[in-house]
């Protein structure tokens, strides 16, 4: 049987990378933007360790591995059978 935990990561990693990048240039308003929401939802009934280890730290490593990049402040996660969501806050720019 094929796992899609290993897939999974890459497909959050891109995504954030997308949106990141349309947010910088595609919107005059861009720099307003303070915060982002990653929501995970599983189809099967995951234990929160499960999504604990083989997709919220994944992602929480690329964004620590990023924060310079995106400019991020900080970030949490909040995670329980099922589901998760991670919340990216952004550097205020000096206007």
């Amino acid at each position: 049987m094929l796992s899609t935990s290993p897939l999974a990561p890459a497909l959050v990693y891109g995504s954030f990378w997308v949106v990141a990048e349309k947010v910088k240039t595609n919107s005059p308003d861009a720099s307003a933007i303070s915060s982002l929401s990653i929501d995970y939802d599983f189809s099967e009934n995951y234990h929160y360790a499960k999504i604990e280890e083989d997709y919220v730290i994944p992602v929480e490593e690329f964004l620590e591995s990023n924060r310079e990049r995106y400019k991020i402040r900080d970030y949490e996660s909040n995670y329980r059978n099922n589901n998760a969501s991670t919340r990216v806050y952004f550097l205020e720019d000096d206007v």
